[in-house]
């Protein structure tokens, strides 16, 4: 006949199995938010941030400047990282103290990226 009986050795046994079987399941979690992780950074990286402010460069005149805040070039033929371009603005007696400007672009990241600016007089 076969003896069925579990002993003190068995026990630990199918214990040390479970507890394999969960960490085996939260280690394949992790690396799935650790792989989603890693592809928003990718994606990041590829993005460009625009930003722009309208400065008074003495008198009345005024620069609206647009740089780039990202990691990514902007096309402007190309805008690099931490690049600026000034751009002439004018101003008049009527034009309200708070401006939006709305930024359009396309980078590696997307096709079409937008940002509204609020410049301020």
């Amino acid at each position: 006949m076969v003896d069925l009986t579990l002993g003190f050795g068995d026990l630990i046994a199918i214990l040390a199995l479970g507890i394999s079987i969960y960490a085996l399941r939260n280690t394949s979690k992790l690396n799935v938010l650790l792989l989603q992780k890693e592809v928003h950074i990718i994606k990041s990286a590829k993005k460009a941030n625009l930003n722009g402010s309208l400065d008074n460069i003495g008198g009345h005149d005024y620069r609206f400047t647009v740089w780039n805040d990202g990691e990514s070039k902007f096309p402007l033929e190309v805008l690099e990282p931490n690049g600026r371009i000034e751009l002439i603005a004018s101003v008049h007696m009527e034009t309200p103290r708070k401006q939006p400007i709305h930024i359009t672009w396309t980078d590696e990241h997307s096709d079409k990226n937008e940002k509204i600016v609020y410049a301020t007089i």
